[in-house]
């Protein structure tokens, strides 16, 4: 069930075979590069990707990060996931309440907007409809929310409260400050080797587009696009650990099988003399068939039902408890 659940289930997103995590590989600046082997992206890459991409149908990045709420109870730190416009646009998750977070939302001394992710809107709102159009305090700053996100939804696999605008000054924009998970949903019929070759083009016009350090310093760097499925950044290591423990079930499996197996024969052994007395009585080999099948069959419906019992308990304490390092947890079910 983990295994079906984690790695061979699509994505909770629609059509998310489309979708991808767009990073950048920098050889020549190993210290820049994130822990999975990649450079994020900056803002100034935002922009240029999204004004000169020609295989991204959307196109977004995103941050995780914390945020102080007031005026809603006692202060307290939530999590909160900062989107610029074309994020949820590439997600393409539907809000349940209101509107997603646009690129107006993001202009500097605009109007200041959040949305809710349904835990919290149901944690701190009690699930009212007319949560859509209040303003709750964020950092100090007084912001309408204007919408809610479904059930289960999530950005990648971030578990948040609050989904935020990232605030976007284009004219103090630079080069650095790769601080952002970029995320795209192609264009029909485009592969993520014509996405790389796209975003291969582009990386010169934003290199030469924006300030911020010196050029030469940038070529060093010998940035390359790393665009790859956005399940494989969800899912990361975990696959090869599942596939291994998966294998290690199956030869648990095997055995339990076998050692199943002989005792049954053991069983037919001891019972031979049974057979023959009613074979002598006039039964026929149907009804002494039925007999042995019948066994079979109540003692194969018994052991699927308990293990089916342990099954749904056990994988209830383990997505109640968590799991470091396992991905899509919320997703984990019975099928």
């Amino acid at each position: 069930t983990v295994l079906n659940s984690v790695l061979l289930k699509p994505l909770s997103y629609p059509d998310s075979d489309a979708l991808v995590a767009v990073w950048n590989r920098a050889p020549g600046a190993p210290g820049l590069a994130d822990v999975s082997g990649g450079l994020r992206l900056s803002l100034s890459m935002y922009v240029t990707y999204t004004e000169e991409n020609r295989t991204f149908e959307h196109f977004g990045v995103w941050r995780v990060g914390t945020a102080a709420v007031t005026g809603l109870r006692e202060p307290e730190q939530v999590r909160a996931v900062f989107v610029t416009d074309g994020t949820l646009r590439a997600l393409a998750v539907p809000p349940r309440l209101g509107r997603w977070l646009s690129g107006e939302d993001q202009i500097p001394g605009g109007a200041a907007t959040a949305m809710l992710t349904y835990g919290y809107w149901q944690q701190r709102f009690g699930g009212q409809p007319d949560a859509v159009g209040q303003i709750i305090t964020i950092d100090n700053t007084p912001r309408q929310i204007v919408g809610v996100m479904p059930h289960g939804f999530r950005v990648a696999d971030v578990d948040a409260d609050v989904i935020l605008p990232v605030l976007i000054d284009r004219s103090r924009l630079i080069r650095p400050g790769f601080a952002f998970f970029g995320v795209a949903r192609l264009k029909p019929g485009v592969t993520i080797a014509e996405a790389n070759a796209d975003v291969g083009r582009m990386l010169p016009i934003w290199l030469h587009g924006w300030p911020g350090g010196g050029t030469q310093f940038y070529e060093s760097m010998r940035i390359t696009p790393a665009v790859r499925p956005l399940k494989e950044d969800i899912i990361g290591n975990a696959g090869a650990t599942l596939w291994l423990m998966m294998g290690t079930i199956a030869i648990v499996l095997l055995i339990a099988c076998a050692n199943v197996t002989n005792l049954l024969l053991v069983r037919a052994e001891a019972r031979q003399q049974d057979v023959a007395v009613r074979a002598a009585l006039g039964a026929g080999s149907w009804r002494l068939t039925r007999e042995v099948l019948l066994e079979s069959v109540l003692l194969s419906v018994l052991g699927g039902l308990l293990g089916l019992g342990i099954a749904y308990v056990a994988l209830r304490v383990l997505v109640a408890i968590g799991s470091t390092g396992l991905p899509r947890l919320d997703d984990i079910a019975l099928d």
